[in-house]
C-alpha cells in the first residue's frame, strides 16, 4: 500500500510539472528498501511516466534546444567523472545546491525572465545537470531553471523536459540491466506501482492543462527550492 501511494503521488508530481518523481519516491521508498533495490525501480519508473506522456507533448518539444542540451550531457561525462575523484562530495552538493538556489532567486526577481535561448545556454544547462546528476543524483534542476527562464510557453518548457528526461531514463535503466541491478524483487516493486503510476500521471497531466503558467512556475520553482535546500543539508 505505502508503494502505491507513493507512486500514485509521484506520478502526479511527475504528471503536472514533468519532472520530481524522486521527490517522493526516494524518501519514502528509502524507509523500506535497500539503495539497491530502489534506484533501479525509480528510473523504470521515471521512463513509463515520461513515455505516458509523449503523445501529448511530443508537438510541443523544442527538438532543437534539446538537441544542444544533449551535446552540454555528452560534454559533462568526462568531466563530472573528473571532478568527483578530486573534488569531496560534500562540497560538490553545497557549491551545486547555492548555485541552484541563488538561479532561483534571480529568475523568481525578474532578472532572467527575459533570457534568450541560444544553443550555448543549452549546451551549458546540459553540462550542469550531469555534473549535478553525477554527484547528488538530482540532475533535473539546472535543466528546469534554463527552460523556465528562456521560454514563455511553458508547455513547451515542460515538453522539452519530459523529453530528455526520456532519454536519460532509459540509459540509465539500460545501464542497470546490463549491470544485472534488476532482481525478482524488482519486479514485484514495479507490478505494484505501474497501475499507481500511470493513475497518478494522468491526473498530474489533467492537472497541468488545466494550469497557467503561473501556477506552473509556482509548483515547479517550489520543487526546485525544496531540491536546493535538500542538496544543501546533505552537504553537512
Amino acid at each position: 500500500m505505502i508503494t502505491f501511494i507513493a507512486c500514485l503521488l509521484g506520478g502526479m508530481l511527475r504528471g503536472f510539472s514533468g519532472f520530481g518523481f524522486f521527490l517522493i519516491a526516494l524518501p519514502v521508498f528509502g524507509l523500506f528498501y535497500d539503495p539497491a533495490i530502489l534506484i533501479p525501480c525509480v528510473f523504470a519508473f521515471g521512463l513509463v511516466c515520461s513515455l505516458q506522456l509523449l503523445p501529448r507533448i511530443k508537438s510541443n518539444i523544442q527538438w532543437n534546444q534539446l538537441k544542444f542540451i544533449w551535446i552540454g550531457y555528452l560534454i559533462a561525462f568526462p568531466i563530472g567523472l573528473y571532478l568527483l575523484k578530486v573534488i569531496p562530495v560534500d562540497i560538490l552538493r553545497l557549491s551545486i545546491g547555492v548555485f541552484i538556489l541563488l538561479s532561483l532567486i534571480a529568475i523568481v526577481w525578474g532578472h532572467l525572465l527575459s533570457f534568450t535561448a541560444k544553443p550555448l545556454y543549452s549546451v551549458l544547462s546540459g553540462l550542469i545537470s550531469v555534473l549535478t546528476g553525477g554527484s547528488t543524483g538530482i540532475d533535473g534542476p539546472p535543466i528546469v531553471l534554463y527552460l523556465n527562464a528562456s521560454h514563455k510557453n511553458h508547455k513547451d518548457n515542460r515538453a522539452t523536459l519530459i523529453a530528455c528526461f526520456i532519454i536519460t531514463t532509459a540509459l540509465a535503466c539500460l545501464l542497470a540491466f546490463m549491470a544485472d541491478l534488476f532482481e525478482r524483487q524488482h519486479v514485484d516493486i514495479l507490478g505494484v506501482g505501474l497501475l499507481a503510476i500511470l493513475i497518478g500521471n494522468y491526473i498530474g497531466a489533467h492537472g497541468f492543462s488545466k494550469a497557467t503558467k503561473e501556477q506552473y512556475q509556482f509548483v515547479v520553482y517550489g520543487m526546485i527550492l525544496i531540491m536546493a535546500l535538500l542538496l544543501i543539508y546533505r552537504s553537512f
